[in-house]
């Protein structure tokens, strides 16, 4: 999000970049699958559980963690499209109670930008 187009961080590094097939691969699934894993663990996870120990109210932990999630990001342009993405994926923790929820559903929200990523990387598409 910004001025003339949408970007990401990872975008932005891999920009008129093309890279070999293994590097290529090993990117779309780190945005696909691990980044958002390991995302998910600290704030839905580790975050979560901590304020829940703590008794804080079920909204005032999904709301905080929404927030820092997007926050955490660093990328101030787009932390209200972050804040936006995040409030399903943390709708998913709350409702089930389980972590796993809220990684699958970021996984999925990660696919398709991992899959133009991967395209673009590639030559397959233009950036």
């Amino acid at each position: 999000v910004g001025p003339d187009n949408a970007t990401s961080t990872v975008s932005s590094l891999l920009d008129g970049v093309r890279l070999p097939p293994a590097l290529a691969v090993l990117i779309f699934f780190h945005v696909w699958l691990i980044a958002p894993l390991c995302e998910e663990l600290v704030y839905r996870g580790l975050l979560w559980g901590a304020m829940e120990r703590l008794r804080w109210g079920q909204v005032t932990v999904f709301v905080l963690t929404t927030a820092i999630f997007a926050i955490g990001h660093l990328e101030p342009e787009r932390t209200l499209l972050l804040v936006v993405i995040a409030i399903p994926i943390g709708v998913a923790r709350m409702v089930t109670g389980r972590l796993t929820a809220s990684v699958v559903a970021h996984q999925v929200n990660n696919l398709l930008p991992a899959l133009g990523l991967l395209l673009i990387s590639l030559g397959f598409m233009p950036a």
